[in-house]
């Protein structure tokens, strides 16, 4: 790693650190989810803090696992405060859902060659909803990212075509699951991490758990009454 005496390192090393790409990176920057480089040695030399890389890491995981726009992340960046720093929490919670993401990997090719369909990838990355590798020119999806396109895809192959379930429905579920995104971090902050002492890790990883089996229960148990009212009001309507 080319390092100088005061720490600084390249983009490049600074993506291998974290695991993002630079070009991530640099539009991470531009967002204003983390500063810009510490030093400028010339037009084309710059230096970066090694310190940023958990919270890039910690960013990109939300991105992925969460499907939250960057505003939403900035947002949460930018209301943090408590006992342990910004990115201890980030970290935290980023390696709970991390943890619970499938390994596996596939390129854009491989994808294509599976049915899904390139409009849908190329739909996702543009409005925020993927942000796969990219290694020599070739996109690599994995984790929630390639969870959401093989759920796409599975949607499809059962009959619920493109007409029936656009995959536009996803900025829908991405707005209404802001508010409870947002409570579970408030919940996060106030309660557990103040109380977790030096369990945060484990603590955070059980939440995310709790967290999604919860959500999951409650909207089963929603989907029976709130259908029927909506039938019941239809009949109203009409009679």
């Amino acid at each position: 790693m080319s390092k100088r005496d005061d720490g600084l390192i390249k983009i490049s090393e600074l993506a291998n650190l974290s695991g993002v790409p630079a070009p991530t990176i640099k539009h991470y920057m531009n967002k204003g989810l983390i500063p810009g480089p510490s030093l400028r040695t010339s037009r084309n030399m710059a230096w970066y803090d090694p310190r940023l890389a958990p919270r890039i890491r910690a960013i990109r995981e939300l991105q992925r696992t969460q499907f939250l726009p960057l505003d939403v992340i900035k947002e949460m960046l930018e209301g943090e405060s408590g006992a342990y720093a910004e990115r201890d929490i980030l970290e935290s919670v980023a390696r709970a859902v991390s943890g619970r993401m499938s390994r596996r990997r596939l390129s854009r090719t491989a994808l294509l060659r599976t049915g899904a369909e390139a409009s849908d990838l190329d739909w996702l990355v543009t409005n925020d909803f993927a942000a796969p590798d990219v290694t020599d020119g070739e996109e690599h999806w994995s984790g929630d990212d390639l969870a959401l396109v093989e759920a796409i895809g599975s949607a499809r192959r059962a009959g619920l075509s493109p007409a029936m379930i656009p995959i536009e429905v996803l900025k829908k579920y991405r707005e209404l699951m802001r508010d409870v995104v947002r409570f579970e971090i408030e919940l996060f902050q106030r309660d557990i991490v103040p109380n977790s002492k030096d369990k945060l890790i484990p603590l955070a990883d059980t939440a995310v758990e709790h967290s999604e089996r919860l959500l999951m229960l409650v909207r089963r148990k929603q989907l029976v009454p709130v259908l029927k009212a909506a039938l019941q009001s239809q009949q109203k309507a009409k009679s």
